[in-house]
């Protein structure tokens, strides 16, 4: 799985090269991951899936709304 970051024109992460999924896409299916995991596993989330979801939501802010850090 490649996450693709269509306001740098680049693959931001990379897990398979084969799975390309547009940002967007990816955080709606992290977002839908991560809920299913804490209502399933009754915890808070982890650590790499709150870095995930920050970068996520950084990229999405500075790319749709014109929000920066």
């Amino acid at each position: 799985m490649a996450i693709y970051s269509t306001k740098d024109n680049r693959i931001v992460a990379s897990y398979n090269n084969e799975l390309n999924i547009p940002l967007a896409s990816a955080a709606k299916l992290v977002i839908g991951f991560v809920v299913t995991q804490m209502v399933k596993e009754n915890k808070e989330v982890d650590e790499a899936f709150a870095a995930v979801l920050k970068y996520i939501y950084k990229e999405y802010s500075e790319s749709m709304l014109g929000v920066s850090d």
